[in-house]
């Protein structure tokens, strides 16, 4: 099956999943908008209605897509997904046509709207305007590649000679976006937080799958490319070890990776690193457990067969986590940043960097989904590379666990269990009161969680 023919099927994307929920929606809207004016005892303005939409708009897609019919339907016969319409904007809201009509009836509220319109058009042309100027490209520091895998590639980033201190810091990304987001501009760069401290970043940068049906199994590319590259920092800086450096899935495959015999490395940091993969309530967990249902049942060959998972799909996939927030309102701050050069410049940053991620290998994809959200195989001891067991217990390595306390992808739950495996002092763990990205991208982060890794790099 080709790349554009992938094997996620989100119901909410359908138009039978809109018609469904739009009435429901919009009776749930007006029955706690009208609460909402009863206790505030005046009229409501835009945001306030805005805000109110977005919450009640989350809440119902929670609960409609968490239904067993739902989760049927997304282990049901392949279909493809759209292309999305707009670059950034994968998914609308389902019932804005609706709740459009409802605004119209209110002048004072449509008025706000009409402005809020006009402002937003300002700051789109200007951020089209940027994007145009190349001004919105990721990417803040030099680089060199040093050594490839196939697709695979190694970056270095070298600190200025007089600063450079301690062994090379390797960074494992995730499989899942563009390692870009670690480098995003200046101010909002962890490696550049570093480098400023004299250490040597090199960056695993996975690229594209090899072929449109990616078969390389997942203990090749911890084989063949992770042990490989870490091999090769050490050989080129006369090192016995390395600062390993994991980011979210990236996380869990330093995790394993430094438990096995032949990983050379001095310490650990993991950044929203799934930990256990145990049945949780979020959304995505739902889902991928369903998914993993389904593969389970058919097979991970066949279920891989089926080709990779494109990256557009992939995008509308975790829009549809919270669609109303990540469809609608976070391009309201376009609005509300219309003559902000600076800020639109690093909105362009960023919906660049979402939209630019690589497709899924097929088969590693498919095993990653088994282990973790089938097996839950890393925390029970049931992971393996070729002949070795990879258990947390043996990672000799001092850890510090970075995690976000408002991430939805990645919930505190499924990582903070690292510290019942870990012996205390060999375990510490940083809280960032922030979400899954802006760990890495937030002017908070770079006040507090970039001289977190600094500093433990040092101790």
């Amino acid at each position: 099956m080709p790349d554009t023919a992938v094997h996620d099927r989100w119901w909410l994307s359908s138009a039978e999943g809109h018609a469904q929920l739009a009435p429901r929606l919009l009776e749930a809207f007006l029955r706690d908008l009208v609460s909402c004016e009863r206790a505030q005892r005046e009229p409501l303005r835009l945001r306030q209605v805005l805000d109110l939409w977005v919450a009640v708009g989350e809440r119902e897609w929670a609960a409609a897509t968490l239904a067993p019919a739902t989760l049927n339907w997304l282990t049901a016969t392949p279909q493809p997904l759209p292309e999305p319409v707009l670059p950034g904007i994968a998914l609308a809201a389902p019932g804005l046509t609706e709740w459009l009509a409802w605004l119209a009836t209110r002048p004072a509220l449509w008025s706000e709207w009409l402005a809020l319109g006009g402002a937003w058009q300002e700051g789109a042309a200007s951020l089209a305007a940027l994007v145009a100027a190349g001004r919105c490209e990721p990417g803040a520091n030099p680089r060199e590649s040093m050594w490839r895998c196939g697709n695979a590639c190694l970056w270095r980033y070298s600190p200025p000679l007089k600063r450079r201190r301690g062994p090379p810091v390797v960074v494992v990304y995730s499989l899942i976006n563009r390692p870009e987001v670690l480098d995003l501009a200046p101010g909002h760069s962890l490696i550049g937080a570093l480098l400023s401290q004299g250490h040597e970043v090199w960056l695993l940068d996975w690229g594209e799958p090899l072929a449109p049906v990616d078969l390389r199994p997942l203990e090749a590319l911890l084989l063949e490319v992770v042990v490989p590259a870490v091999a090769f920092v050490c050989a080129a800086r006369r090192c016995r070890a390395v600062d390993l450096l994991g980011v979210c899935q990236g996380g869990t495959l330093a995790l394993v990776y430094a438990s096995l015999p032949m990983a050379r490395v001095r310490r650990l940091v993991t950044m929203v690193t799934p930990v256990s993969f145990a049945p949780s309530p979020h959304l995505l967990g739902r889902w991928a457990t369903a998914l993993a249902g389904e593969l389970d049942r058919v097979g991970t060959q066949e279920f891989a067969a089926r080709g990779n998972l494109a990256a557009s799909s992939l995008h509308q996939g975790f829009v549809a986590l919270r669609p109303f927030q990540l469809g609608f309102q976070k391009y309201l701050g376009v609005a509300d940043h219309a003559d902000d050069p600076d800020w639109l410049q690093q909105f362009g940053r960023m919906e660049r960097w979402i939209a630019s991620g690589p497709a899924q290998p097929a088969l590693a994809s498919a095993e990653f989904l088994g282990l973790s959200y089938g097996r839950n195989a890393l925390w029970n001891d049931q992971w393996r590379v070729g002949d070795l067991s990879a258990q947390l217990e043996q990672v000799r390595a001092p850890v510090c666990n970075l995690y976000a306390l408002r991430d939805h992808l990645v919930p505190p739950a499924q990582t903070t269990v690292l510290e019942q495996r870990l012996p205390a002092p060999q375990y510490r763990a940083h809280a960032f009161d922030g979400g899954h990205i802006g760990i890495f991208t937030s002017r908070r982060a770079t006040l507090e969680v970039f001289p977190a890794v600094a500093a433990f790099l040092r101790s």
